[in-house]
């Protein structure tokens, strides 16, 4: 198995365990547009911080491409069954009143949202007591925060103009059908219709 280590130094492996220690903390998600309080695990075992797609989408958080997928393995030695990640999100995370944004990588994490793993614990070297399965309060809240807010607007600004666009492009589109059948359909009434003659000696009274 290659070994494992830090994205951004051109390595292309992670871990996330979810099987050593962890435990479940309260996490605030905050974006231009909503904000979640939700329940994230501290995993000790995963090397980077992850986020399910289905999270992203929902808060509406902007994804961004690898330069070079990355596998991912369980702790078990075995591939990860959802295969290569292949996008992530920055987000500004607030951990004891400091702030530093973080890389969040995006795959499936089971039943999990979000998976706080090494670069988080060596940042801001939280006190656990593994064994009750507690943290120290004062390091709450756990604020996640989208980078760039305003291009999160932009995204949904020009999504509703391109639904807007497409409906406008539809409806012309059927008028100028429309229009068209009807004027078929009077070429053809035209092809059919035979002028009527009036006798002269009938024209006066016509």
């Amino acid at each position: 198995m290659p070994k494992p280590s830090s994205l951004g130094k051109g390595n292309s492996s992670v871990i996330v365990t979810m099987q050593f220690r962890s435990m479940q903390i309260p996490i605030s998600i905050r974006t231009s547009l909503a904000m979640a309080d939700i329940k994230g695990l501290v995993d000790s075992g995963a090397t980077n911080c992850f986020m399910s797609p289905t999270l992203v989408k929902r808060m509406g958080l902007g994804k961004q491409p690898l330069e070079k997928p990355c596998k991912i393995w369980n702790i078990d030695n075995m591939e990860n069954k959802d295969g290569s990640i292949t996008h992530y999100i920055n987000l500004k995370v607030q951990t004891q009143g400091i702030h530093r944004e973080m890389r969040f990588l995006i795959t499936n994490i089971g039943n999990e949202d979000v998976v706080l793993g090494y670069p988080w614990l060596a940042t801001y070297e939280p006190k656990f007591s593994w064994k009750h399965a507690t943290i120290d309060e004062k390091i709450l809240p756990i604020v996640l925060q989208s980078v760039n807010p305003y291009q999160t607007i932009l995204e949904l600004v020009i999504r509703h103009m391109d639904s807007e666009k497409e409906d406008i492009i539809c409806t012309l589109e059927l008028q100028c059908t429309i229009q068209t059948t009807a004027t078929e359909l009077a070429i053809q009434a035209q092809q059919y219709t035979t002028k009527m003659v009036v006798p002269k000696e009938y024209q006066d009274f016509a």
